[in-house]
């Protein structure tokens, strides 16, 4: 790569970095957090060891990696990130708060990384179903006899809140769904003008070989001094006078010769006659 060549980047891949940063940072502060609290009644060794600990820490890192590369795969990384930790935080908590918005947090990364081009509404609706399903299994593994209510109102919570920001951010968000329609009706376009230009140089290619295809000569009945003529004259491009010195025939010879091969290939010029065997001798 050329000395000072700048690497082109999606739009994604600033929005990548900062969530990675700014989510693993809080991650990492957390961890060390709930390790602190853990010292007071555990071991050193033990506390590292608590899921709240350990594994908070292992997603953070991931989180942080995820922000690296821009490739898609590592966007969906730290949407599944979000989620599985939005996941634990409910499943050990059935009201976390933080649960929640990590979970909304992989709902927005995935709207900003185009996840939802296509079927949104069926996509939100799973999402829900999945909380509204995460909040009851966690209300009931606290023992909460309506667990149900809880998972009702997770969803509440969670729809007013996406509702809200759509509300807030409409102009944004139309916006970005108009460019994104945009960019496909562009991409549409050159893919159609591309399949033309291919047919035109399909079309042209053939034309190039018809016209750089060698002349059968053997089917011409060229004898094997009009062969040594007609040869001379392709690679030489002189003239009869010069063309008679240089194979030591007359010029009159050289003359009945280029008669019968004007007749034999049917052509009436010495233009013609190079033009048409050219390629015979390259």
């Amino acid at each position: 790569m050329a000395i000072g060549t700048q690497v082109k980047h999606s739009s994604e891949f600033p929005v990548q970095k900062k969530v990675a940063l700014l989510v693993s940072a809080a991650g990492f502060l957390i961890s060390l957090i709930n390790l602190f609290s853990y010292l007071g009644d555990f071991s050193a060794g033990e506390a590292i060891l608590k899921p709240a600990v350990l594994l908070m820490f292992f997603t953070s890192f991931l989180t942080l990696i995820s922000g690296l590369i821009d490739h898609p795969l590592f966007r969906f990384i730290q949407i599944f990130l979000a989620l599985f930790t939005g996941t634990i935080a409910i499943l050990d908590t059935y009201n976390s708060i933080h649960g929640l918005g990590l979970v909304l947090l992989g709902v927005f990364l995935a709207f900003k990384y185009g996840f939802f081009r296509q079927k949104a509404i069926l996509k939100s609706i799973i999402i829900l179903i999945y909380v509204f399903s995460l909040e009851m299994v966690s209300a009931h593994l606290d023992d909460r006899e309506a667990g149900i209510m809880y998972g009702l109102d997770s969803v509440i919570y969670l729809t007013i809140f996406i509702v809200v920001s759509y509300i807030i951010y409409q102009d944004e968000i139309t916006a970005y769904i108009m460019r994104n329609k945009e960019i496909e009706d562009e991409l549409s376009v050159l893919e159609a003008e591309r399949l033309q230009l291919a047919g035109r140089m399909e079309l042209l290619d053939s034309r190039i070989a018809a016209l750089t295809k060698p002349v059968d000569l053997d089917k011409m009945g060229l004898t094997a001094k009009e062969f040594e003529v007609l040869e001379a004259l392709i690679l030489y491009r002189e003239t009869e006078h010069e063309l008679a010195d240089r194979l030591g025939m007359s010029f009159h010879t050289i003359k009945n010769h280029f008669r019968h091969i004007r007749d034999k290939l049917g052509v009436d010029r010495r233009e013609d006659i190079i033009e048409m065997c050219r390629n015979n001798f390259i």
